[in-house]
Order: structure tokens, then C-alpha cells, then sequence
């Protein structure tokens, strides 16, 4: 909806259009020189609670099967039952085993991102 404050506003910004650059630029060269050194303080990730499952999981990799930071990522679905039930687990592992077999990924069944 536009207000007479925002015409008003609009108005006044053509009006002065120089000293909105101007102004625009001076702000973000300040920004620029306060936030130089930020990115040394910056950390990939997030912040997890004490106990959490994927801290578990975490662990349990690192532990069982020297695993690093994970590279693929595998959403897993299924049209009925659960992806944990034994007809899911054999498929997905004929899936892995041929996989792991040629060193190739398949195409992905469809394209886009996940829901």
C-alpha cells in the first residue's frame, strides 16, 4: 500500500539523488572498513547442545570408521513402509554396491531440489 510518507520519501530521494549515492557509497566503504576482519572470526557450522544425535553420530563415525567431514549427503524415501525395513535396506544396498562397482552415481530420478 503506499502511504503519503513513502510519495513523500520517494519524492525527496529523486529530489536529492547525488547525495543518495554519495551517502550509499560512504556506507558501504565504512562497512567495508569496520567488517575487514570479521571473516577471521567466522566458523562453518552451528552451534550444537551437549548430547545432541548428531553429535553422537558425529562421534561414532569419527570413531568406528574414521570419517571426517561427510562429502555426500543421500535422502532416502520410499512409497510404503519405513526406509529402514529389510526389502528398503537390500535395495539400497544393490543401489550402493553397484554403485561402489563402477565408480559411477546414477542420474537422479528426477531433477530439482528435495521438498
Amino acid at each position: 500500500m503506499i502511504t503519503a510518507a513513502s510519495v513523500a520519501l520517494g519524492r525527496a530521494a529523486a529530489r536529492h539523488r547525488r547525495a543518495v549515492i554519495v551517502l550509499t557509497l560512504l556506507f558501504a566503504a565504512a562497512s567495508a572498513v569496520v567488517g575487514h576482519g570479521v571473516t577471521g572470526h567466522l566458523v562453518t557450522g552451528g552451534w550444537a547442545p551437549a548430547g545432541a544425535s548428531s553429535l553422537r553420530a558425529d562421534a561414532l563415525l569419527t570413531e568406528q570408521f574414521h570419517g571426517g567431514v561427510p562429502d555426500l549427503a543421500l535422502l532416502a524415501r520410499t512409497s510404503s513402509g519405513s526406509v529402514d525395513s529389510p526389502p528398503s535396506a537390500r535395495t539400497a544396498g544393490a543401489w550402493w554396491r553397484g554403485c561402489s562397482r563402477t565408480r559411477r552415481w546414477p542420474a537422479p530420478s528426477r531433477t530439482g531440489p528435495a521438498p
